[in-house]
């Protein structure tokens, strides 16, 4: 009621005495409301349990049905029961997660009359290993289903293929937290999937992986995260390896064991289609340096990707990331000139970053060098740091080889504010488009090229 003058009448006022002594189901009674000023009255249909009632009895209009934890399972389907498929008629999308059905054979004889329906959700049921068949038809039960997730159903390989006799016409397997190791050929019998949904699994062999995936041309998209893959080595690269990552335009490989930037360089060699990328919480991509850092990184390596850990690139971040990776080559390359003790950066690799700089170099130009002098001299050792603070500034002579833990001490002292409410940032130029977060503190200043035009926030 819009009118604020306008106030309900209690219900009781408007019943009398032997309604009274009845239950009363409020949603289906007209209340009264009465203006105090006018005495005028209104009255109002309340839309409640009838309503809800008239339309639940309406189940051929119902689309989806979420059973989730319900305890539905093969029991309440016998030769009595109401055909789903004159019930439902136009069911498209059942959710059926947690219930309990113990093998493929039982969802077939549940839902098989369900011909409109496109996406099944058996997510937390046990499946076990079929007894039978579900019937001579099998390969046409669930023939217009397009979306199956068997997540966490402790499903296995031979499972895998009787329910691809079911479903010929799938488009997109979810089969996360299943403890998968390997899939054999489980895969090719789903000819035309576009997304694999393998995560919170243990596999740990891409060759073993790219076998399972072989003879799948209409695969687009790939989740892999929180598996064990490792590091793939380019010096030993196969060039038929991972030919089944080919037409792939959305990979997840975030949460695997991935250390070395040349892994993603031979991904990147072999998804030619690759457009977007999920690289976040490798051991690569949480080694020092700042979360804004570390995505430059691989804005840089993967330079088709547009959208990398679920966030469009722009023009400016990509143009800021280039840059940075400029510096970042540079830096290597003397790292690897001034410390015999590094371990030599592999060939393949590096053939990728003389290339990969020569590239941006004529789009960017050269980039500055972090300090001209190059002797170990302990005046090359020191940087003259401004610090700004609402304000304030204070100008510092410190080691370039302090770490970003006592700069933050440093910085609670000078300001008499407590530590661990610093933020740090660093902008090592003027000309710097981006400051830089200071969020690791086992890092130094000489990690971020700091110089002595550099300033910190």
């Amino acid at each position: 009621v819009q009118d604020p003058q306008m106030h309900p009448i209690k219900a009781a006022e408007q019943l009398s005495e032997s309604t009274l002594s009845q239950p009363v189901d409020l949603t289906s009674q007209v209340v009264v409301f009465a203006n105090e000023r006018t005495d005028e009255r209104v009255a109002m249909d309340l839309v409640g349990a009838d309503s809800v009632r008239s339309r639940q009895r309406d189940l051929a209009r119902l689309k989806i049905a979420d059973l989730t934890g319900l305890g539905v399972c093969q029991d309440y389907y016998h030769a009595d029961s109401p055909d789903l498929g004159l019930l439902l008629p136009n069911l498209t999308k059942l959710i059926l997660d947690e219930s309990l059905f113990a093998s493929w054979a039982e969802v077939c004889i549940a839902v098989s009359s369900l011909e409109q329906l496109r996406f099944l959700s058996l997510r937390g049921n046990r499946f076990s290993l079929p007894g039978a068949k579900c019937s001579q038809t099998a390969p046409a039960l669930l023939s217009s289903l397009q979306s199956l997730v068997l997540n966490d159903t402790q499903v296995d390989t031979q499972t895998l293929e009787l329910a691809a006799q079911s479903t010929p016409n799938l488009l997109d397997v979810h089969l996360a937290s299943n403890h998968f190791t390997r899939l054999n050929h489980a895969l090719a019998v789903w000819p035309r999937l576009q997304l694999i949904d393998l995560c919170r699994n243990q596999l740990s062999d891409w060759s073993e992986l790219d076998q399972a995936l072989r003879n799948l041309p209409h695969l687009t998209e790939l989740r892999l995260s929180q598996n064990h893959l490792p590091d793939l080595e380019p010096c030993e690269h196969d060039p038929t390896l991972l030919s089944s990552l080919k037409t792939i335009d959305y990979l997840w490989i975030d949460g695997n064991r991935l250390t070395k930037w040349s892994s993603l360089v031979v991904l990147l060699r072999v998804a030619t289609n690759l457009t977007r990328l999920r690289l976040d919480q490798n051991p690569v991509t949480m080694e020092n340096g700042s979360a804004m850092t570390l995505r430059y990184l691989t804005i840089a390596h993967a330079h088709n990707v547009v959208q990398v850990n679920g966030a469009q690139i722009s023009l400016k971040e990509r143009t800021e990331a280039e840059k940075y990776f400029l510096k970042w080559i540079q830096t290597t390359q003397a790292q690897q000139t001034s410390h015999d003790e590094l371990p030599p950066v592999c060939p393949f690799y590096e053939d990728f970053l003389r290339s990969r700089y020569q590239q941006l170099v004529e789009v960017h130009g050269a980039p500055t060098p972090a300090s001209k002098e190059t002797t170990d001299s302990l005046a090359d050792q020191i940087v003259d740091l401004t610090i700004f603070f609402q304000g304030s500034d204070k100008r510092k002579r410190l080691p370039r080889s302090v770490s970003i833990g006592d700069l933050r001490t440093l910085c609670a002292s000078l300001f008499k504010i407590p530590s661990i409410q610093l933020q740090l940032c660093l902008q090592v130029s003027k000309d710097d488009p981006m400051p830089t977060s200071l969020d690791s503190d086992s890092n130094t200043l000489d990690y971020y090229g700091v110089t002595n035009e550099s300033t910190l926030h």
